[in-house]
């Protein structure tokens, strides 16, 4: 059996679905909420800081049937990664088993966000050369590259392969220069902090308009409930930006390391 109703939805409940009662929104049954058991174990169990859990992340990935269950292990992986699992990723992205898999590494180590991960992503968009899904991936790397999406979230736009291979190139080579190693987490071209990740949610607000994705980000790093950014879908601007502005006027926000990744503010070793 495969669970019918996605709980890890970032315009509804995000990481705060979990865990599924009777009351959560899109409940259908006790025995499809049963379906999301395992990936919720290990959900709770990195909500308290256990990560030596999220490794298993991926072998439930491989076994699951499901790929809304495989969909949250990547994102999972991606968010709350330790060294010994983007090990891991990193092994089974560079033996390139399958396009879908492939994809998916990719998608993980995107959220990564690790500098050094850029030239691998690249290389497997350009080995998945006639995979429709192989179009996530630009916009993985303009995330983050770039300040706001530009000509390399649009590889489209290129003569060739290799000139768009070249502009990514010179794009890393550059913050590599910048920060004198490749082993920084990079986000819209910055190096990745907390606080600064809720300045660029807030300044995406104030443009009327927000990314699922930073929403994910922000969530998985703070814990905080981000709920209330949507209501049925829509986004919330006001609601939004005031958890933004309390968060960022509270004591707890300097407690974020810059650089640092963090998954419920438990850091992370990688």
């Amino acid at each position: 059996m495969r669970p019918k109703h996605n709980f890890l939805d970032w315009q509804q409940g995000g990481y705060h679905s979990f865990p599924i009662t009777s009351t959560t929104p899109g409940y259908i049954s006790a025995e499809d909420a049963a379906l999301w058991h395992d990936f919720e174990v290990l959900l709770g169990e990195s909500k308290a800081g256990h990560f030596n859990y999220v490794p298993r992340a991926l072998d439930l990935y491989d076994a699951t049937e499901s790929w809304l269950i495989g969909g949250a292990c990547v994102t999972l992986l991606g968010d709350a990664g330790t060294a010994e699992s983007f090990h891991a990723v990193t092994k089974i992205a560079e033996a390139m088993l399958n396009p879908e898999c492939q994809v998916d590494m990719c998608r993980i180590l995107g959220a990564w966000g690790k500098l050094a991960v850029v030239p691998i992503m690249v290389n497997s968009w350009v080995e998945l050369d006639g995979y429709d899904d192989r179009e996530a991936i630009p916009e993985l790397l303009s995330q983050l590259l770039e300040a706001t999406p530009g000509p390399i979230a649009e590889p489209e736009c290129f003569e060739s392969t290799e000139a768009y291979r070249t502009l990514v190139g010179q794009a890393y080579e550059s913050l590599c220069e910048k920060y004198g190693t490749n082993q920084v987490v990079v986000l819209h071209g910055e190096a990745f902090g907390v606080r600064r990740l809720a300045t660029v949610l807030l300044e995406s607000l104030a443009q009327g308009d927000l990314n699922p994705s930073l929403r994910r980000k922000f969530e998985a790093n703070t814990g905080l409930d981000c709920r209330p950014f949507y209501s049925n879908g829509k986004l919330q601007p006001l609601r939004a930006a005031a958890i933004l502005e309390d968060f960022l006027e509270s004591a707890s926000a300097r407690s974020y390391q810059e650089g640092g990744r963090y998954f419920f503010a438990h850091k992370l070793d990688a």
